[in-house]
């Protein structure tokens, strides 16, 4: 029995391992493309705003090249921070194949989306210039994170609690990007995430020590995890929607950093009614 046991943890070590060195190798194709390829093969890779004649295959690749190394830091460290968190949640509730059909989804779906929009729907609001960067990629794994945080705490709490989490989650989303760009903030609006956060923090505790399934080390470490990544999601969200859009001549594009997020919100709710195997 304990050589079984043996067995099926190290063969358990030997998946995550694995899987983890694929969310890496993202990563690692960006910077081989990034350090790698000849400058003279990158106008055939990306797309231009404003453009007649565009190639649909360059909705693809567009996201993937970087115009320098710091692009390619910041939009890589909030890949990792999405997708590495995502799958240890993921792992946590045993909703791997929900994972990685997400992954998969995101790293296709989302760039020819994303690229779509700017073409024609952003097309006035954009400066006419070429398109390159994985920030909508990485945007959409911030709006993945979001719903497998509230798929987690489904699987360990009741579905008034989820509900509760999930309005919280998106509610500080909106709130911070409110106050960002609706400055200043209107007063309600804070009133109302302020009414949000302390009545629902007070009758989520209530509920819960007064359900006889109540478990404290369960409760404390559910509120330590959604409170940590909350604290993360709010700092990306910061850096992918900077006030100031145009720093140093760089324009950032927030519109295709928010199409990103909300494909990945949908694209991750969608996935988890038919991929994943828990039941709601």
């Amino acid at each position: 029995m304990s050589v079984r046991v043996v067995t099926a943890r190290t063969r358990r070590l030997l998946v995550v391992s694995l899987e983890f060195s694929a969310i890496f190798a993202v990563v690692a194709v960006l910077v081989t493309l990034e350090q790698f390829l000849p400058a003279r093969f990158e106008p055939a890779l990306v797309y231009q705003i404003g453009a007649a004649d565009v190639n649909p295959f360059t909705y693809i690749t567009a996201s993937y090249l970087h115009v320098d190394q710091q692009h390619l830091s910041g939009n890589a460290i909030a890949y990792l921070a999405g997708a590495g968190l995502c799958y240890v949640l993921c792992l946590a509730v045993d909703e791997r194949q929900w994972y990685w059909l997400t992954f998969l989804s995101l790293l296709l779906v989302v760039p020819f989306l994303t690229a779509w929009a700017n073409m024609n729907v952003y097309v006035d609001l954009l400066p006419n210039v070429p398109v390159r960067g994985f920030s909508d990629i990485a945007s959409a794994f911030i709006g993945f994170l979001c719903v497998a945080l509230v798929v987690f705490v489904r699987a360990l709490h009741s579905r008034l609690t989820t509900i509760y989490v999930g309005v919280l989650v998106f509610g500080v989303v909106v709130t911070e990007l409110l106050a960002m760009y609706a400055q200043p903030l209107p007063t309600e609006v804070l009133f109302l995430a302020l009414v949000v956060l302390f009545v629902g923090i007070g009758w989520n505790g209530w509920r819960s020590v007064r359900s006889d399934s109540f478990n404290l080390r369960i409760s404390v470490g559910s509120a330590v995890v959604v409170l940590v990544l909350l604290a993360v999601i709010f700092l990306i969200v910061q850096a992918m929607f900077p006030a100031n859009v145009t720093t140093n001549g760089t324009f950032t594009n927030v519109y295709a950093h928010g199409t990103g997020f909300g494909l990945g919100v949908v694209i991750a709710a969608w996935g988890h009614r038919y991929w994943a195997t828990m039941e709601w």
